[in-house]
C-alpha cells in the first residue's frame, strides 16, 4: 500500500525537482572569454536580462559577448527578419563581467528592454521614427538624432538621453524616471503618474498630462498647455 502511495507521489515530487532546477539562479564559472557572433542587419531590437548592451555604429554587423563560458551558453539570440532578440534561457546570479557589445551598420526604428538590462550608445540612433519601450528596473543611457521618437517606460526603467528630435510622445507610469535636459526636443506631448520624475529640455511646445505625486522639471521657454494634479510638483529652469 505504501508503495503505490508512494509511486502515486513520484509524478509531483519529479515536477517539483524540475521546477526547482529550473528556477534555481545559474552561477558564473570558468574564466572570462569573449565571443563573436555574426548576424544580419535589424531594425528591431529586443533585450531581456540582467546584461549590459553596448550598441556601436560600424560597417559590419556582429556581436561581441565577455562574459564567463556558462553564461553565454545562458544566452538565447534570435536574429531572424528585421530582428535581434537577445535574452536568457534561466535567471542568473548577479555577474560582475557580463557585456553584450552591437556592431551595426543597421538603422534602429524599435528598442525593447526589460528585466534590469543596461544599454549604452557611443553614437547618436539616427532615425527618422524610432519607438522606444523600457520596464522591469532597465536602463537606457544614450542619444538620439530623429523627427519623431515614442517612449514608453514602467517599472523603475530608467533613461538619461541626449541629442535632438522635432517631435516626442513620452508616456511614463509606475516611478519611471526620464532624466535628459540635454536632449533638446522642438515639440513634446508627456503623460506620466504613480511617483515619476522627469527632466525635459522643450524649445517650441510642450503639452504635459502629469498626474499624482509625479514631478516634472522642464528647461528652456516653450509654449505651455499643462494639466496637472493637486499633488503633482512642477519646476521650471534655466539650463545651465
Amino acid at each position: 500500500m505504501n508503495f503505490k502511495k508512494r509511486l502515486k507521489k513520484a509524478p509531483y515530487l519529479l515536477l517539483l525537482f524540475l521546477v526547482f532546477y529550473c528556477s534555481k539562479p545559474i552561477e558564473p564559472k570558468g574564466e572570462i572569454t569573449t565571443q563573436k557572433i555574426d548576424i544580419q542587419p535589424f531594425t528591431h531590437l529586443k533585450l531581456k536580462g540582467k546584461f549590459r548592451a553596448f550598441y556601436k555604429k560600424s560597417d559590419k554587423n556582429f556581436i561581441d559577448i565577455e562574459t564567463y563560458p556558462n553564461i553565454f551558453d545562458n544566452l538565447s539570440i534570435e536574429n531572424k527578419g528585421d530582428s535581434l532578440i537577445i535574452s536568457e534561457k534561466k535567471p542568473i546570479k548577479k555577474v560582475d563581467f557580463y557585456n553584450v557589445d552591437i556592431y551595426t551598420n543597421a538603422e534602429i526604428h524599435s528598442i525593447i528592454m526589460s528585466d534590469a538590462v543596461e544599454m549604452n550608445t557611443d553614437n547618436d540612433l539616427v532615425s527618422p521614427k524610432i519607438h522606444l519601450n523600457l520596464k522591469d528596473h532597465s536602463k537606457f543611457i544614450g542619444g538620439f538624432d530623429t523627427q519623431q521618437i515614442f517612449i514608453n517606460m514602467s517599472n523603475l526603467s530608467l533613461m538619461n538621453c541626449k541629442g535632438k528630435a522635432k517631435k516626442a510622445y513620452i508616456r511614463l507610469v509606475d516611478t519611471a524616471n526620464f532624466l535628459s535636459p540635454y536632449f533638446l526636443v522642438d515639440n513634446m506631448t508627456l503623460k506620466s503618474k504613480n511617483q515619476t520624475y522627469t527632466e525635459v529640455n522643450v524649445k517650441d511646445t510642450l503639452r504635459v498630462d502629469v498626474q499624482d505625486t509625479s514631478k516634472l522639471l522642464y528647461y528652456n521657454q516653450p509654449v505651455r498647455d499643462f494639466k496637472v494634479g493637486e499633488n503633482t510638483k512642477v519646476n521650471h529652469q534655466k539650463l545651465n
